[in-house]
């Protein structure tokens, strides 16, 4: 009966199991039809068609395409339906049960990020490592960091209606003046995202996607965007961001120390991974964060924060380190360093940086000695991993080369790649999401417009960040130190991009578009000349 008389808790599961199994009944009855369809359409090619086209090819549109379309019929309308009915149905027993408290709580929450857009978008932040430990409740689970930047998204659209109410609502042709190259880069790549659902052939995957990656993020952007915050509340927002990499580093340990959650790799080796999915992905975290805990610690900032921000990156340094990730030790976490070194200490950084490299290329012998390392550079072996990269990149190039202009939609790599496009030497791994690279993964996904827009995300940001750190060296202590940070962020995310996916993942995106945002902000001030000579003091 459950604690409310009446009131079955059990309802959204029942009726989401009856949606699900008619819905799947649709989906089996759809397939027959398709296949006969099919069938019958081969039946009355003629011979020169047969002798033209791969076998393989065929065979791959009678079982992958049409259990694809399958798929889409009834996992993304059990999908849809399931949630939105779980919806309804908590926030109905919510209310039931005790309907004043879920309100208030609900309320709360929204007039607080109201109030203080900056709480939204740190909370958000915090959040993000979490999104695989969603809370529970009833047959779904929610991720608090949809959560937060979904009333956080909400707070933002009632400041800037009210705003424009009392200054009215510019023109289409005042907005593009007024837009700046990030601007317009970042507004690109949401158009080209949203108009790539046309084309893609699994659509519930490709709007989870767009939501997932896309959209939620862009309220980071918007909100630091279009919002005044103060360096206070801009500091907020980066010191949660470095606290739930502590944590994250922190989880990590605690993992190894007890032999639960990690990873094993070649020869025994433990591979640390906290609260993520493979080690991979808690390195690319990481190796976002670290650059700019060093440049706090560096160059600038109050002394309590330069310490705070010192131990927490040899913290979240130490994790990374016991990810035992290639790209993010050897490419990713190096590129972030050099750039912080190379803006704190000017010639003689970079000199240490050159040196830094070739000490890193000399450390490639002895490393090719561990089993980790062995197949770093190996081209041949077919149990290497530069070896499945090559092959990978081999089928991302032919998969582009079929779809030049529009590229097969978000997050429809997997099901072209396993289905049409593995070579034979790669069969041991055709679960792949990705193409390892974030400039063939901007292609793939979204055409060449949106591996344009992708780029120009790039080149606008790193001219922005130019100018305003240049800007910030005698004005702003910790502004300057902030951006150099950012800068550092971004070059290993550029570097490890080179080999792994450092975009399309949660975490990573809302992370790209806090950096964005944040960059936005200081150069607004810098460029204005707005900031103010005891901000430091004040923010620290």
């Amino acid at each position: 009966m459950g604690i409310y008389p009446g009131l079955d808790p059990n309802a959204p599961i029942a009726l989401g199991a009856e949606c699900a199994g008619r819905v799947t009944a649709v989906g089996e009855g759809v397939i027959y039809d398709l296949r006969r369809a099919l069938y019958q359409h081969m039946q009355r090619m003629s011979l020169r068609f047969f002798t033209q086209t791969r076998t393989g090819e065929l065979m791959s549109r009678l079982n992958n395409d049409v259990v694809g379309a399958q798929q889409a019929i009834s996992n993304t309308l059990v999908t849809i339906i399931s949630n939105f009915v779980s919806l309804v149905a908590t926030l109905a027993i919510m209310l039931a049960l005790e309907w004043r408290l879920t309100l208030l709580a609900l309320l709360t929450l929204f007039v607080l990020i109201y109030a203080r857009p900056a709480v939204g978008v740190a909370l958000t932040i915090f959040f993000t490592p979490y999104y695989l430990l969603p809370r529970p409740l009833f047959d779904r689970a929610f991720s608090l960091v949809e959560v937060t930047s979904l009333l956080t998204l909400a707070a933002w659209a009632i400041h800037v209606i009210a705003d424009r109410r009392e200054k009215g609502w510019p023109r289409l042709g005042d907005l593009w003046r007024q837009a700046t190259a990030l601007d317009k880069a970042v507004g690109l790549f949401v158009a080209v995202s949203i108009v790539s659902l046309s084309w893609a052939e699994l659509l519930g995957v490709a709007i989870t996607d767009l939501r997932q990656m896309v959209l939620e993020p862009l309220v980071m952007y918007l909100v630091l965007r279009t919002l005044p915050f103060s360096a206070r509340d801009r500091w907020r927002v980066v010191d949660l961001l470095i606290l739930t990499g502590t944590v994250v580093a922190l989880v990590g340990f605690y993992q190894l120390a007890t032999g639960v959650g990690v990873i094993t790799a070649e020869a025994g080796m433990l591979r640390l991974k906290s609260v993520f999915g493979t080690p991979n992905n808690a390195a690319l975290y990481l190796g976002r964060l670290i650059p700019i805990a060093a440049a706090v610690a560096l160059m600038g900032g109050s002394k309590r924060r330069r310490w705070l921000y010192g131990s927490a990156g040899i913290l979240m340094a130490a994790a990374m380190a016991l990810t035992l990730s290639k790209g993010g030790l050897l490419l990713g976490l190096p590129a972030g360093l050099a750039m912080v070194l190379i803006l704190w200490a000017g010639r003689t950084g970079l000199i240490a940086v050159g040196v830094g490299a070739v000490l890193e290329a000399l450390a490639l012998i002895p490393l090719s000695r561990l089993p980790r390392f062995s197949g770093l550079i190996d081209f041949t072996s077919e149990t290497s991993t530069s070896f499945f990269r090559l092959q990978l990149w081999q089928s991302t190039l032919r998969m582009i080369r079929d779809h030049p202009i529009t590229g097969v939609g978000l997050d429809q790599f997997l099901y072209q790649y396993r289905g049409r496009y593995i070579l034979p030497t790669a069969w041991q791994q055709p679960d792949l999401s990705q193409p390892h690279n974030f400039l063939l993964n901007y292609w793939v996904r979204l055409g060449i417009v949106g591996l344009a827009a992708g780029v120009w995300m790039q080149i606008a940001f790193w001219r922005l960040a130019w100018r305003t750190q240049r800007s910030l060296r005698d004005v702003s202590r910790s502004g300057r130190a902030l951006a150099a940070g950012l800068m550092g962020s971004m070059a290993a995310m550029v570097a490890h991009g080179m080999v792994d996916e450092v975009h399309f993942v949660i975490d990573l995106a809302f992370v790209f578009f806090m950096a964005l945002g944040l960059m936005h902000q200081l150069g607004e001030e810098a460029a204005h000349g707005s900031h103010r000579p005891g901000a430091d003091a004040a923010a620290g």
